[in-house]
């Protein structure tokens, strides 16, 4: 939205009340607040403000919006859950509703490789990875942190929302097998979600209390993350990884799981990909322990970030899709 600023297209943010209302105040960006995400609710805010496009992000509100708007759809998909690889319910609801969308973004080749449809929606969808501006990022991180009762340095950082998909509870195992080789561990979580007291409760009962920072969401994650040293991600599925661009924007290697768009992303030259705890534990352990091994890495992340760096194209290819211009 902030791209399209200057430009003709108007555009208003469509979400629920919560946090992200206070990062669109920031940047000046009008919020239409919905009880729910809902028919109903879709066809009240099209109607009060003459919507011409829906962009729904995500299945589920795309599924919404085709059931309830008669303009053009945009259904852009950022993550690649494990039902889209079964025929069952929810893959053949999300079929039925493309032929309401004029056209399917995924944020990486697995989203549709991986769908059990895929090859249906070839002639209508198109791969975009998110869009990254690594200034940007880099101005932030220059920026002083937001308050917490630590500011670093820290080891290990977890950035994403403490929810099932980012896995935060298999981090917290990788997490408590390091510090058995490192007591003095220092850890940094950033972000929320619906697990964050589970998890805060398994931080408790792992003895790790001493060694892990939660700091909830911030609208500025990244002077905290700046200090830290690695990036783990314990991920389940990601259509995209885009924590994963902005750690090695900031020099971080990356250590994550071998699933979805992080394949594209991570490489051994600028971290690892991990099927098992002990792969982890062994290379987060070799980064924190071998200066010249991790001075090399954190060099290859911040030249595999510029790769990534892609907002003026990207800008230009969300506008052939609004103006419904070819974009093959």
């Amino acid at each position: 939205m902030e791209m399209f600023r200057n430009s003709n297209i108007e555009m208003l943010y469509c979400s629920r009340s919560g946090s992200i209302e206070h990062s669109l105040r920031q940047r000046d960006i009008q919020h239409v607040p919905i009880t729910e995400l809902s028919v109903r609710e879709i066809r009240r805010v099209s109607k009060d403000f003459d919507v011409d496009i829906i962009h729904a992000h995500d299945f589920r509100a795309s599924v919404l919006a085709a059931s309830s708007f008669k303009g053009r759809i945009v259904s852009h998909i950022h993550h690649n859950p494990s039902w889209i690889r079964k025929y069952g319910l929810n893959s053949i609801t999300y079929l039925l509703a493309t032929a309401r969308f004029s056209t399917v973004v995924g944020v990486s080749h697995s989203v549709f490789d991986e769908y059990v449809f895929g090859d249906l929606l070839r002639q209508k969808s198109m791969v975009m990875g998110n869009q990254v501006d690594i200034s940007y990022i880099r101005r932030q991180s220059e920026r002083q942190a937001e308050e917490t009762r630590d500011d670093g340095p820290f080891d290990i950082v977890f950035l994403g929302r403490l929810s099932q998909p980012k896995n935060p509870r298999r981090f917290l195992d990788i997490v408590e097998k390091v510090k058995r080789m490192k007591p003095d561990l220092r850890v940094i979580m950033i972000g929320d979600g619906e697990l964050r007291a589970e998890i805060g409760a398994e931080v408790e009962k792992l003895g790790l209390r001493e060694n892990i920072l939660m700091t909830g969401f911030l609208d500025n994650p990244y002077p905290l993350v700046s200090k830290s040293k690695v990036l783990c991600m314990t991920s389940r599925w990601e259509g995209f990884g885009l924590a994963a661009v902005e750690g090695l924007s900031l020099g971080l290697p990356v250590v994550c799981t071998d699933c979805g768009g992080l394949r594209q992303i991570v490489d051994e030259m600028c971290g690892k990909t991990c099927r098992t705890d002990s792969e982890f534990v062994y290379e987060i352990l070799k980064l924190l322990d071998d200066h010249e091994y991790y001075e090399e890495k954190s060099r290859q992340a911040e030249l595999r970030s510029y790769e990534f760096d892609n907002i003026s194209a990207y800008r230009e290819q969300l506008e052939k899709i609004y103006l419904g211009d070819s974009w093959v």
